[in-house]
């Protein structure tokens, strides 16, 4: 599945190069070359690739991110595969056998909470996926005669719920449950919850893409406003051309009655005047 999730980022990279690439040759430009969605998505996936995925924290958890498993990104601009990632497989093969279940969790762990208070009196208890988001909280909890009284989540006011923390709306907190022993005393502990990184470039593509939020649906609907607002040019623009020739046709209509009446005219000048000529003629 790691082969797999590589080869599938790196047919993504490809193609973006592609389409935006420019040929300084032939001046041709790729048809995407420029635009900030597609920059956007290329962004958003290398960050994923290099970083640490969310909730992982070193030393607690033995990989962080994918360069500890030997995948790496080609950062030589020269390569033709500058961009994607380079599986170094001797690095890989070494950890999933020195600490396969550690591979498995930075791959593919989900929502997986944890607690880091090594006295057990702040803990993980739960979340809620897809609303929750995973990361590192720092929490602080007031017991006071033996019940929780107030407690925060990184920093923000949480709702007490007998011995739970609750995290407010609006932050990405939202939905995490921590548990807190009701020990008099202020508390402070760290609460992680993890994604392995297959999971986060699911769900940030989701993002990405979403048809209702999604910057790349956003900017296809400006380019389809655009491509309307061009549309609508073109038909006012052929209704005047239209309109111009429909003139221009009455226009030689009234012209050619004009020069038929003209010439009636003249032809009935030119026989009064052969007329007159002809009587003078007769009278000498």
């Amino acid at each position: 599945k790691i082969v797999s999730m590589v080869e599938a980022y790196n047919q993504v990279v490809a193609y973006i190069k592609e389409q935006t690439k420019y040929d300084t040759t032939t001046g041709q430009a790729g048809i995407l070359l420029g635009n900030y969605g597609v920059q956007l998505v290329k962004g958003a996936l290398a960050a994923i690739a290099t970083g640490n995925a969310p909730g992982f924290k070193d030393p607690q958890d033995t990989y962080t991110h994918l360069a500890q498993l030997g995948i790496t990104t080609d950062a030589d601009q020269n390569s033709p595969t500058f961009g994607q990632l380079v599986v170094d497989e001797a690095t890989l093969r070494s950890a999933l056998v020195a600490h396969p279940e550690a591979v498995a969790g930075l791959m593919a762990a989900s929502f997986e909470g944890v607690s880091d208070d090594a006295s057990g009196v702040i803990s993980y208890y739960s979340s809620i996926p897809g609303i929750t988001k995973p990361g590192i909280y720092q929490v602080s909890a007031t017991v006071t005669g033996g019940i929780l009284v107030s407690g925060t989540i990184n920093g923000h006011a949480a709702t007490v719920d007998g011995d739970t923390l609750v995290g407010a709306a609006g932050y990405d907190e939202y939905g995490l449950a921590v548990r807190v022993g009701l020990t008099d005393g202020t508390h402070t502990g760290t609460v992680r919850l993890k994604q392995g990184v297959n999971g986060v470039f699911s769900a940030r593509l989701n993002e990405l893409l979403s048809a209702s939020a999604g910057p790349t649906n956003i900017i296809i609907d400006n380019y389809q406003e655009i491509i309307e607002n061009i549309d609508e040019k073109i038909a006012r623009e052929t209704r005047r051309v239209a309109a111009y020739r429909q003139r221009l046709i009455e226009q030689f209509s009234r012209l050619e009655e004009v020069l038929s009446t003209l010439n009636q005219q003249s032809n009935s000048l030119n026989y009064q005047l052969q007329k007159l000529g002809f009587k003078s003629d007769n009278s000498g």
